[in-house]
This record gives C-alpha cells, structure tokens and sequence, in this order.
C-alpha cells in the first residue's frame, strides 16, 4: 500500500512538474504586438507598444484616458518579455484620445477612429460619412500623438 502511494505521489509530482513547464513555456512564448499595453510583473510601470514594436511608458493619466482605467486590458509578462523600452518618450494625458475619438494628423489626410488603444483609417471619406460621422467631431492632433494601426474601415 505504501508502495502504491509513493508511486501515486511520484506520478502527481511530475504530472505537476510537466503542467507548470508547460505552462510556463505557452507564457514565456508570447510575442508582443503592436497596440499591446504591457507591463512586467515586478513592476508598476505600464507600457504602450507602438507600430515599431517599441515599448513605450505611459503616465497613469495617459492610461485613464486611452483605456478607461481598465486594468483587464494590460498583459502582465516577464521583464524578459517585455523586453527592451524606449524612455525617451513617456506617453501623458494630452498625448492620448479617449475610445471612440476621432482624429486627423496635422500632416495627413487620413480620420481614424480610436479603438481597442489604436488608431483605425477610414478608407474614405464615403466610409467615414456612412458611419454616421461628421466632419465636425474630428480633433486635429499632432504627430506625437502614437497609436499602433489598427483594421481599415471601409
């Protein structure tokens, strides 16, 4: 019977041992993107990760207008996964739109609707229109304003 326990327990034990690796591998396998707002798990900081896939830190300002404060949206990962971040940029409230802003670039041409923590282009301004918009809700915003390039709307 003691035989049979210890047999039993060695089972459980790499039963566990092989769940935990394997889980710990599907973590250690995720690969950001972009429009992804990351952070590690030994720290406070939340990042923003851009078309260029670089990582940039967001004030909580920043955070409370793009996303509503919605913690459900952030990945936790390991500093490794994280990965490299660019601190020359801290992203702050007035870099940031609140979920179903529209806005123009002062250089461009193309309306995007903010959506999920991305910029998405109207294909025209047929699209735009057909949604419902107008030309009077979009706010004219500067380049500094990063958002990872969501799907097109036609």
């Amino acid at each position: 019977m003691v035989k049979k326990l210890t047999y039993a327990l060695i089972a459980l034990t790499l039963f566990e041992a092989v769940s935990l690796t394997q889980t710990q591998t599907a973590m250690a396998a995720y690969a950001v993107k972009p429009g992804d707002v990351i952070k590690a798990n030994a720290s406070a900081t939340v990042y923003y990760v851009d078309d260029q896939l670089q990582r940039i830190p967001m004030y909580a300002d920043a955070f409370a207008v793009r996303y509503n404060n919605d913690f459900s949206k952030v990945k936790n990962l390991t500093t490794a996964e994280v990965g490299s971040v660019n601190n020359d940029l801290i992203l702050n409230r007035e870099m940031s739109e609140a979920e179903g802003s529209l806005i123009m670039y002062d250089v461009g041409q193309t309306v995007y609707l903010i959506e999920n923590g991305m910029k998405r282009p109207f294909t025209s301004w047929q699209a735009f229109i057909n949604r419902g918009y107008s030309g009077s809700q979009i706010k004219w915003v500067g380049t500094y304003h990063l958002y990872a390039t969501g799907p097109v709307i036609n």
